[in-house]
Order: C-alpha cells, then sequence, then structure tokens
C-alpha cells in the first residue's frame, strides 16, 4: 500500500469512458451524462462537433428537455 501525505496529490489516475462511440451500420452516436444518446453521425468527427455544440447551448441555457 502507498501512502501519502495530506498536502501531497494522489498518485491515483482516474479514467472516464469515452461517450462518443460507434454502432456498426449506423454510425457515430454521443451520450450525454443524462443518458441520451445523440446521433447518428457519419464520423466521429461529425460527434465531437456536435458534442461542442451542445456543451455550448448547454451553458448558455439554450437547451431544454
Amino acid at each position: 500500500m502507498i501512502q501519502s501525505r495530506v498536502e501531497e496529490k494522489s498518485a491515483e489516475c482516474h479514467f472516464r469512458a469515452s461517450r462518443i462511440y460507434f454502432i456498426g451500420g449506423n454510425g457515430w452516436y454521443f451520450l450525454t451524462r443524462e443518458g441520451i444518446s445523440f446521433g447518428p453521425y457519419v464520423s466521429k468527427a461529425g460527434a465531437e462537433n456536435h458534442v461542442s455544440l451542445f456543451l455550448f447551448m448547454l451553458e448558455r441555457g439554450r437547451l431544454w428537455w
């Protein structure tokens, strides 16, 4: 077991699963924290661009469910 001092940063590394995924034959999708999937997109880049747009709109309060 590795011990560290209180003032030291943890050596642990946390990874987040990708929220952009491919479904064979259907295309690329992205998943929100709320569990809502958006897509399909023709390319992974297209899905990534729409994630950016989604976040932009969400930050400005222009999305509604």
